[in-house]
């Protein structure tokens, strides 16, 4: 014990060191309201008023509302997709929900929304005809998951992410969250326990038909 005791007296007593925790705990006090995040984390945010959103849309702006028309309408699916960081993302995203062409909803907690074109997103997108978007009825869907609905239609075992992202030479994430967007709309079957199979369902074969049917319609090719 005469050993140990000196080693304990190198910390100091609780009465000495409560002043160092108060000025801690009220430094993060005072901080924290001017380090929120920007209008996105806000549930009662609402956009400025404006004339419907501008014509001109650069690439990252044209890339956010193609994936969002497909039903990618959540931060991860266009994080993944773009293969960019979620502060490049948000930037995007708050400029076009500005410019009224996207619009939050379904608030689930800090920063946590899913997005929707709005009228003006869907009229800027028809004005600027993304060449790697496909659309039948009302329903998008991109030319890379049509070219994942391709290669599944045609594996009667399925794939996995990786062997799909392999056979047409993208990324891993990019595949990932085309994946994700197909399967919420019924296209996709899944089993497997540590790695996920894909296969398509009966939606996704007769989705598949209608989209490929469409896309040979508009560039004049009859279907054998």
């Amino acid at each position: 014990m005469a050993v140990v005791w000196p080693v304990f007296q190198v910390y100091p007593p609780v009465h000495q060191i409560w002043p160092t925790i108060l000025v801690v705990v009220g430094s993060l006090v005072v901080v924290t309201p001017f380090t929120e995040p920007k209008y996105y984390a806000k549930s009662d945010w609402q956009p400025a008023a404006t004339d419907g959103g501008p014509n001109d849309l650069d690439g990252d702006e044209l890339l956010v509302l193609t994936f969002v028309a497909t039903g990618a309408s959540r931060y991860s699916d266009l994080i993944e997709a773009l293969g960019v960081d979620g502060t490049q993302v948000n930037d995007v995203v708050e400029t076009l929900e500005r410019e009224g062409l996207v619009r939050r909803r379904g608030y689930r907690g800090r920063g946590m929304f899913d997005l929707a074109l709005t009228d003006a997103g869907n009229r800027a997108l028809a004005e600027h005809d993304p060449a790697d978007l496909v659309e039948v009825d009302g329903e998008y869907v991109t030319a890379t998951a049509l070219d994942v609905l391709e290669l599944l239609g045609e594996s009667e075992s399925g794939h996995d992410t990786g062997e799909i992202a392999e056979e047409l030479g993208l990324r891993t994430t990019e595949v990932t969250a085309h994946l994700r967007v197909l399967e919420r709309k019924g296209y996709l079957t899944t089993s497997g326990v540590l790695f996920a199979n894909y296969r398509l369902s009966g939606a996704g074969e007769s989705g598949y038909k209608r989209f490929v049917g469409a896309t040979r319609q508009e560039a004049g090719v009859t279907a054998e």
